[in-house]
């Protein structure tokens, strides 16, 4: 397992870390933006990207923003996310996930979720390739009780089998602008993005076997989705 973090940290940063003991020292830049881990042996648990254990391990209490997983070779015995926020007014962006050639049971790219506030889910890839399997994947979910929003999150998938479904995302309020791509492999079903409203979602398809394609599903209205 190799685990790399930002290096555009400032310097003083890295030099007050030095002088921390070595279990402080790894505290602290378990907590740093940008977390990188890339597993190539498997792991018999979940991964997190801003997971404070050993392979990105729970609890997933670090940034939520910028974190991104490599799953190589066998994969993992649970799931696998870029990053968790479950905290008031919860946020996961610009986090990414990518599995070749392993599997997992479910996979998200970023995942926001408290029952007492709100929630936020941008940006979020996940890639799954090159033999992979899963049950389940979001490119994005978010969860809150005040209001919920998925924006911007992607799927690609090649040469893969998802046989549980495919989001570009899932919100409980508003999921916009999420998109779900596929060039090879077996999925079912696939939604660009699902919520209780869903604008300008969309499944781009070239290539594979996809049974049940939605561009966008809504409880409430939606507008502008798309399949092609």
């Amino acid at each position: 397992m190799k685990r790399h973090f930002n290096s555009s940290l400032p310097r003083l940063g890295f030099a007050l870390l030095l002088w921390l003991p070595l279990s402080s020292a790894l505290a602290a830049a378990t907590a740093l933006a940008g977390q990188t881990i890339t597993i190539d042996a498997g792991t018999p648990g979940s991964v997190c990207g801003n997971g404070a254990g050993p392979n990105g391990a729970s609890p997933c209490d670090g940034d939520t923003n910028g974190n991104t997983v490599i799953i190589n070779g066998p994969g993992v015995g649970g799931g696998v996310l870029g990053a968790l926020s479950q905290t008031k007014d919860s946020s996961a962006a610009n986090n990414s996930v990518t599995i070749n050639g392993g599997q997992a049971t479910y996979v998200y790219g970023g995942q926001a979720e408290h029952i007492r506030g709100n929630a936020t889910v941008t940006g979020n890839r996940v890639t799954i390739s090159n033999n992979s399997s899963a049950y389940t994947v979001w490119g994005g979910e978010s969860y809150g009780s005040t209001s919920s929003v998925a924006a911007d999150n992607s799927v690609f998938i090649s040469d893969s089998t998802v046989s549980g479904g495919v989001y570009g995302a899932y919100a409980s309020t508003s999921a916009t602008g999420n998109s779900v791509s596929i060039s090879g492999g077996t999925v079912k079903p696939v939604y660009g993005g699902y919520g209780y409203t869903a604008e300008g979602n969309s499944v781009n398809i070239s290539g594979g076997t996809v049974t049940s394609v939605t561009g966008g599903y809504s409880t409430y209205g939606s507008a502008g989705n798309s399949v092609s």
